[in-house]
């Protein structure tokens, strides 16, 4: 039941984040926008996708091809790089916000478990008050009651 809602997750992700990635693709086919160890990073990065996507694929798809693995051509490894940075850059902001909530949520509910036993406390305290003022009346109403009596 997991792996759908993940994968939908994903879709939807991908969905609204495709236009920053093409604008990262189109800053990046701009060769003299950036340096050739950039270039080089993200060449090596599309490849190293490229790889695992594939035998990811064949993992689990038995019916596929069992040939070796084609490289990808130097633009389409950039554009693979830049795919995988980009969206490994979306996935961390939106980990760290889950987290950032997660955090959020845990201590505001210790600040209210903390509040609560603080009022607890009180109300113990204030029930042990009303019982000794209780016995106090009582052992009053008591002697009252003898005086009467005589």
């Amino acid at each position: 039941m997991l792996l759908p809602i993940a994968k939908i997750f994903s879709l939807c992700l991908r969905l609204f984040t495709r236009p920053t990635i093409n604008l990262a693709k189109t800053a990046l086919k701009k060769k003299e926008d950036h340096s050739p160890v950039v270039q080089g990073f993200l060449v090596a990065t599309g490849h190293m996708y490229h790889h695992s996507y594939v035998r990811l694929q064949r993992a689990f798809l038995p019916a596929t091809n069992r040939s070796p693995i084609k490289s990808l051509s130097e633009e389409k490894a950039l554009e693979a790089g830049v795919e995988f940075i980009s969206e490994a850059f979306i996935y961390s902001i939106l980990f760290a916000w889950g987290l950032y909530e997660v955090r959020k949520l845990l201590v505001d509910t210790q600040r209210k478990e903390t509040r609560q036993a603080a009022l607890l406390q009180s109300l113990q305290v204030e029930a042990a008050t009303l019982e000794e003022q209780q016995v106090l009346l009582e052992a009053r109403l008591l002697c009252l009651r003898l005086q009467l009596t005589r």
